[in-house]
C-alpha cells in the first residue's frame, strides 16, 4: 500500500515509517515547505532514506535548512551534526517519500494521522479527505487525557505504553512500540560496551509541566551521597522541542542544559542510570530511548499503573520500580554502585527489544492492515 503520514510534532514517527517500512508499505510525506507540512521539526523525516534513491538520504535530495534559519528549533542540531549524521548510512531498507501535493499526484490507499496530530485531527480529516477521497484513515490520535478517538476512526494505532492501552477492543486496531531504529538513522552507537557513569533524566519544560516531579527530584538529589546526582536534560521552550539556543541560563521556562536530539540519545548509550519522575505518558520517549540504550532506568509504581506498563518495565529484570523519596535514592546508589545489578537490568532492556518484536507482534500488524476499513 501507498501510506501518507499526516504527522504534527512527533519524532516517533521515525518507528513509524520503520514499521510500514518491514511490511511492504511505501510511505509518503508532505515535504518541507509544501501544502499540509507544519508545526513539526524537519529532521525525521530529512534523515531517513528516500523511497525513490535508498542509496541517499531525502535532506541530501531536498536540503535542510541552516543552525540559524530554523523555524522549529529542535532542527537546528541538522546543521550542527551533519557531519556525523553523514558519517555512514544505515543498513536497514526503511525508506520514506517526501511529496509537494501540488506538483505529483501519488495514488494513496491509506493515511495515517499521528498521536500529536489529534490538536489538528479537524485540519487533517478534511484534508486527507479532499487529497485522498477514497483513501482508509488511520488514527494515532488519542492522549492521556482524551480517549474520543475524535472522527470516529475505523482503524486504530496505538502508540505504546500508555494508558489508553485496552480502550474500544470492538474496533481495527494494533499496538505499536518504539525500535532502535531511532538510533541507528543518526548514526548513534548502542552496540558496544560503554564505561558508564552519571544520572540523568530527560524533561522538556521540567519545572512548569511537572512542577511536583521537579520538586521531588529535587530533593532526592539533595539526598543522594557525593558523587551521584541526576541532571535534567532538556528543552526550556514551549512548542520547539529540543532547542539547544535555549540551554541553560538562555531557557525562558526553566535553565535545565538541553542537548540535541542525536547528543540525547548518545547521552543515553554513556550514562549509568535514568529517573523518570512523570504521570502521563503516550509511547513515552524516555523509555524507549532507555531501552535502546539498554540503560536501567527507575519508574514509580503509580507510572506503571497510570501508564499501563506493566509489560514493558519488569521490576528486577529492566528496571527499579520504587515509591518514595528513600527507596528512590536506595535504588539510584545500588544501580551505580553494583556492577552485577547494573548488567541483569542493562542485559533485561536488551532483551525488552526482541521480546517486543516477537513474530506474534509482526502477525498482529499484518492482520490489522488486511482489515483496513
Amino acid at each position: 500500500m501507498n501510506i501518507f503520514i499526516a504527522d504534527h510534532d512527533n519524532r516517533d514517527v521515525v518507528s513509524l515509517i520503520f514499521h510500514y517500512s518491514m511490511l511492504g508499505h511505501k510511505v509518503f510525506l508532505p515535504k518541507p515547505g509544501t501544502r499540509g507540512f507544519g508545526g513539526t521539526p524537519t529532521w525525521p523525516r530529512l534523515v531517513l532514506k528516500s523511497s525513490s534513491s535508498p542509496d541517499k538520504r531525502n535532506l541530501e535530495i531536498h536540503g535542510y535548512e541552516s543552525s540559524d534559519d530554523v523555524k522549529f528549533g529542535e532542527d537546528r542540531f541538522i546543521s550542527q551534526e551533519i557531519e556525523e549524521i553523514m558519517s555512514s548510512l544505515y543498513e536497514r531498507d526503511v525508506t520514506c517519500e517526501l511529496i509537494d501535493l501540488d506538483r505529483e499526484n501519488v495514488d494513496i490507499d491509506a493515511w495515517h494521522t499521528t498521536p500529536n496530530a489529534i490538536s489538528e485531527v479537524d485540519r487533517w480529516f478534511n484534508f486527507c479527505r479532499s487529497e485522498f477521497p477514497h483513501a482508509k484513515w488511520i488514527s494515532s490520535c488519542i492522549t492521556h487525557w482524551d480517549h474520543s478517538l475524535k472522527n470516529n476512526p475505523k482503524n486504530v494505532v496505538k502508540f505504546l505504553p500508555a494508558n489508553y492501552r485496552d480502550i474500544r477492543p470492538d474496533i481495527n486496531q494494533v499496538g505499536m512500540y518504539r525500535n532502535r531504529i531511532e538510533f541507528d538513522v543518526l548514526n548513534v552507537d548502542y552496540k558496544g560496551d560503554k564505561s558508564r557513569s552519571g544520572w540523568a533524566s530527560f524533561n522538556h519544560n521540567f519545572a512548569i509541566r511537572q512542577e511536583f516531579f521537579h520538586r521531588m527530584q529535587a530533593s532526592i538529589n539533595e539526598m543522594l551521597p557525593d558523587g551521584i546526582r541526576v541532571t535534567n536534560y532538556g528543552g526550556n521552550i514551549r512548542s520547539m522541542g529540543a532547542d539547544t539556543k535555549y540551554s541553560g541560563e538562555s531557557g525562558i521556562t526553566g535553565h535545565d542544559p538541553t542537548l540535541s536530539t542525536r547528543q540525547a540519545m548518545k547521552k543515553y548509550t554513556e550514562i549509568r542510570g535514568v529517573l523518570h519522575l512523570k504521570q502521563a505518558d503516550c509511547a513515552g520517549g524516555v523509555p524507549a530511548m532507555s531501552r535502546f540504550a539498554k540503560t536501567p532506568i527507575v519508574v514509580t509504581q503509580k507510572y506503571v499503573d497510570d501508564t499501563k506498563s506493566d509489560d514493558v518495565f519488569i521490576d528486577g529484570f529492566n528496571c527499579l520500580i520504587r515509591n518514595s523519596n528513600e527507596e528512590i535514592v536506595d535504588a539510584i546508589v545500588r544501580i551505580n554502585r553494583d556492577d552485577d545489578l547494573f548488567s541483569v537490568l542493562s542485559q533485561g532492556q536488551d532483551e525488552m527489544n526482541s521480546r517486543l518484536f516477537s513474530s506474534e507482534y509482526w502477525d498482529g500488524w499484518d492482520k490489522f492492515m488486511s482489515s483496513l476499513k
